[in-house]
């Protein structure tokens, strides 16, 4: 990435700006792409912008997130659309597992019911 930085001299009583100084004041984020899910910035597959020190010592180093050149957003394009799938099946398969578990206590429910009804006919039955 190359920046035109624009220096002014000391030529007409206007103060020197060095071209750091002049970057840092115009560059504030950086979008990236997250590889994993991190807590107050998003989720897995998104782009979201965070300042450039966070990144050079945080997000790249530990794999955390790659920079969203075209490249990138090419290459993980479908890590979306992967996530939402994964998403929806987790949550398919949960309700699945919950309407299992329903049926078994409903069915659990009937047979102490079943056994309650026998004990009480006995009982009456021997008086």
């Amino acid at each position: 990435m190359q920046l035109n930085f624009i220096k002014r001299s000391t030529y007409f009583g206007q103060p020197f700006v060095s071209s750091s100084r002049y970057m840092r004041a115009n560059i504030r984020n950086i979008k990236v792409i997250l590889l994993q899910d991190l807590m107050k910035k998003g989720e897995l597959g998104d782009i979201v912008e965070v300042r450039p020190g966070f990144v050079r010592n945080h997000l790249y180093p530990k794999g955390l997130a790659v920079y969203a050149t075209i490249e990138n957003k090419e290459k993980y394009k479908g890590l979306k659309e992967y996530v939402l799938k994964k998403k929806l099946k987790a949550e398919m398969e949960e309700n699945e597992a919950k309407k299992q578990i329903q049926l078994e206590n409903e069915k659990k429910f009937e047979i102490l019911a079943k056994q309650k009804e026998d004990s009480l006919q006995n009982e009456l039955s021997r008086a």
